[in-house]
């Protein structure tokens, strides 16, 4: 229905504009619909990524805005604090590209261990706090992810031994050959995972 979204602006963030999903069906969506306008911000490197100041030029409204905000944790943070110190916090929505989990963040803290990766055959200490992406790749393994880019279930591998504890819940878990999410889990003991 024409106008029915009233006045949205919706400024989308990517590498360029190959690289912005939906961009076509949301241009053509801005073309035809009244009330939505739509902003794209390009930035190749961390020098020119999307600020509150880019905020204020397009957006300079927004204070009065209710605003949905997805991303990476660092631009996440900003904004919030962002929001807590010039505007009303209750007016920010916010979706994360990852869980915020391990570290003091950590619903239940086991023993942690040593997690050999068998591809890369790459072996690292993971205390029990520390999710084993974030292990294995402080060891030199590359590994797969993508809750960083927005995708989550990407950073999977096949737990070959041992059991994980899983961060959000505190859940011991894991049978060899079970497909586990490297990014919200550490090791409980030894763990093999074949990545």
């Amino acid at each position: 229905e024409s106008g029915a979204l009233g006045d949205a602006k919706h400024v989308h963030c990517c590498t360029g504009p190959d690289d912005f999903i939906f961009g076509e069906t949301l241009r053509a969506l801005c073309e035809g619909t009244d009330g939505y306008d739509l902003s794209e911000h390009h930035s190749k490197d961390e020098s020119d990524h999307f600020t509150t100041d880019h905020l204020e030029q397009l957006v300079p409204d927004w204070r009065e805005r209710e605003t949905f905000l997805s991303g990476p944790p660092a631009m996440i943070d900003a904004f919030k604090e962002h929001w807590e110190e010039e505007g009303d916090p209750d007016r920010l929505h916010l979706e994360r590209f990852q869980p915020v989990i391990g570290g003091e963040g950590a619903k239940a803290v086991g023993e942690g261990g040593t997690v050999r990766f068998r591809v890369t055959e790459v072996e690292g200490e993971c205390d029990g706090k520390t999710p084993i992406l974030e292990c294995g790749e402080n060891a030199g393994a590359k590994l797969p992810f993508g809750c960083r880019m927005g995708i989550c279930h990407t950073c999977v591998g096949k737990l070959e031994h041992g059991q994980v504890r899983d961060l959000r819940t505190g859940e011991v878990h894991g049978e060899g050959g079970q497909m586990i999410r490297t990014c919200v889990n550490a090791p409980e003991g030894h763990v093999e995972i074949a990545l």
